[in-house]
């Protein structure tokens, strides 16, 4: 379902609170219409953008005032006439914001698709502003079906003669671009990014179609883009480390083809080059040692609070690492199994059915050993839901902190030698 919520002002003193006729230009409708002289520029919108529902937001004074007017000619009648405060203090703010979100919000079915369009050309003060806030908020909480499909405003010509009905969509999508990446860079999130740049794109690919315009290759090496972020968080999510390197690099590659992108996408442009930024300042794009990225990775997820990731990394990197060491290869069974049966032997029996005989804990191999243990101890015990031993509350409130306390320590022990102590098998 289209929605247009359009503001209305009390129009200009002068001409007894009227809107004087205007020549109403739309230049990105399309279908081509020859300017008619009207005073309501709301006309034109409706008859471009063709809305299920037409929700007229203004004073009491404004409504009561141009309604009948506006309606009159209209190519299609005022669903609903919404009166809100003038906004002159915080409490007409805030009796705003719960009029028009518990309106929105009781006519948003979360289950259908919905495309709000905002006109703000008209209204009191900040009122167009503080609409715009409220319809955004609103939309974030029904869900993802919900989202604003344009935003207009309507600039006079200095003659007063004509209107041109301007689309400022892309002032609106730079924040939500903007949360998008930091969702990813922050919270290791990268499926809202994902989805914002593959409607953004192919937006562009159907706009540049219908002007009939060629599509630069850049943008379809970036329609894959989405693809690689969602790799990306899948690569994180299950712990495959073996492709990080490659799965990094073609989305830092792929980032970098942003710098050409202009217009509506210079948003996009400038969000993916941070992205680029922070991706190659946190992980060894270039690393070549599968252990830097067991610590590079275990750092980010670390952070992220993806803790039984973080600490899967932790474990499994004394493994990788004195296997590349020893010029073992780290993924092949058979070559990382007695490199991980002797680490884990040191200083205590072998398990039942090792062919290896107990070794002694050699002094260099200690402070290895004592940063590895309670890593070791921990993944256990998320591993199997803290179901081995009586965890409590306490347990769950100091898990966090332990939990990265513990990773850190064995991250930075490796990040300060730089080689392992020598291994006997």
């Amino acid at each position: 379902m289209n929605w247009l919520v359009s503001m209305i002002g009390m129009g200009a003193r002068a001409r007894g609170n009227r809107y004087a006729p205007t020549l109403v230009r739309v230049p990105w409708a399309s279908h081509a219409e020859r300017p008619i002289a009207e005073p309501y520029h709301q006309h034109a919108l409706l008859r471009a953008l063709r809305p299920d529902r037409f929700l007229l937001v203004g004073t009491t004074e404004a409504i009561e005032t141009h309604s009948p007017l506006l309606s009159a000619d209209s190519p299609q009648p005022i669903d609903q006439a919404i009166a809100v405060p003038a906004c002159h203090n915080e409490a007409e703010f805030w009796q705003m914001f719960d009029t028009l979100a518990s309106l929105l919000a009781s006519q948003l079915d979360p289950r259908e698709r919905h495309e709000i369009h905002l006109d703000l050309t008209h209204g009191f003060r900040v009122q167009p502003m503080f609409l715009l806030a409220a319809v955004r908020y609103v939309t974030r909480l029904v869900g993802d079906q919900t989202v604003i499909g344009g935003t207009y405003y309507a600039i006079f010509d200095e003659d007063g003669q004509a209107t041109t009905l301007q689309r400022v969509a892309p002032v609106l999508e730079m924040e939500r671009i903007a949360e998008d990446v930091h969702a990813l860079v922050a919270y290791s999130q990268p499926l809202p990014l994902a989805l914002r740049l593959d409607r953004a794109l192919r937006a562009e690919s159907k706009r540049l179609a219908q002007a009939k315009l060629p599509i630069p290759k850049e943008l379809s090496a970036l329609r894959a883009l989405a693809d690689q972020l969602d790799v990306f968080g899948t690569v994180v999510g299950v712990n495959c480390t073996p492709v990080a390197a490659d799965v990094v690099r073609a989305v830092c590659d792929k980032a970098a083809l942003a710098q050409t992108l202009a217009g509506d996408l210079r948003p996009v442009a400038l969000a993916l080059l941070r992205l680029r930024d922070e991706l190659q300042a946190q992980l060894p794009g270039h690393a070549h040692e599968l252990w830097r990225w067991h610590v590079a990775l275990a750092r980010w997820c670390a952070k992220r609070g993806l803790l039984q990731q973080a600490l899967t990394h932790a474990e499994e990197l004394p493994v990788t690492r004195a296997c590349e060491e020893t010029g073992r290869d780290p993924l092949h069974r058979d070559q990382r199994l007695p490199v991980a049966e002797w680490l884990n032997s040191l200083g205590r029996p072998p398990r039942p059915g090792s062919v290896l005989p107990a070794v002694p804990m050699p002094d260099a191999w200690r402070p290895f050993a004592q940063v590895w243990a309670p890593v070791k101890a921990q993944r256990n015990d998320v591993n199997h839901a803290y179901t081995g031993r009586g965890a409590n509350l306490d347990t769950a409130r100091k898990a966090g902190h332990d939990i990265r306390a513990a990773v850190e320590k064995l991250l930075s022990l490796h990040e300060t030698h730089q080689r392992l102590p020598p291994l006997s098998i």
